[in-house]
């Protein structure tokens, strides 16, 4: 359980930094469609 926690942060935070880095790149077309 714990192991899955830490996976989770990890993803988490991952997913938060590659949004951040297509925002500054690309126009928000991906949420749109």
């Amino acid at each position: 359980m714990n192991f899955m926690g830490r996976i989770a942060d990890i993803l988490v935070e991952a997913g938060h930094e590659v949004v951040s880095f297509k925002q500054s790149d690309l126009p928000l077309k991906i949420s749109v469609s």
